[in-house]
């Protein structure tokens, strides 16, 4: 087992398939519902836990996503899931959309994050009047943790510009 990222809010491991076999698992066999899987899990988080003290604690919820590896193995990434969030994620299909709703939501505030993945820009914001506005740039999803936290891991974070002077996004 090797922890690949861990902080209070999200923890990636992955797992070799020796680890999965002694784990009693398989990726193809990973249900929620199955009591192995269940263990499993919790024998993942006590480990990471013994191994840093950030690991995402049960009590605030999580979400738990797979990925397959190459030798039978997989990765879990592990995502605290936050009571009452007031953030919501806007994702649109091009840089012009993007920039309008740069444009809507005014001047950049702390809390306003903007990403870049496979080819789609996304709004990371605390709710505003502007978000009934967005949703004719863009789907407005509720931010429950999982996807930001892909977008952290794997997406590439932009540097919000002043409005006044925005411009084109960097290729």
């Amino acid at each position: 087992m090797n922890i690949l990222t861990s902080d209070a809010r999200r923890l990636s491991v992955a797992l070799t398939g020796e680890d999965m076999r002694r784990l009693g698992i398989t990726y193809a066999g990973l249900d929620p519902a199955k009591s192995a899987t269940r263990r499993a899990i919790l024998t993942v988080l006590d480990r990471a836990r013994e191994a840093r003290s950030s690991a995402p604690a049960f009590d605030a919820g999580l979400t738990i996503e797979s990925l397959p590896c190459a030798d039978d193995g997989c990765i879990l990434i592990f995502s605290r899931r936050e009571k009452n969030s007031r953030r919501f994620l806007c994702r649109v299909k091009d840089a012009d959309a993007f920039l309008d709703c740069l444009r809507l939501c005014g001047e950049p505030a702390a809390g306003l994050c903007a990403y870049r993945l496979q080819g789609e820009y996304y709004l990371s914001f605390d709710a505003c009047a502007a978000r009934e506005a967005l949703c004719e740039f863009g789907d407005v999803l509720p931010d429950d943790g999982v996807l930001r936290a892909r977008l952290d891991e794997y997406g590439e974070r932009l540097k919000i510009p002043q409005i006044d002077g925005l411009g084109a996004l960097p290729e």
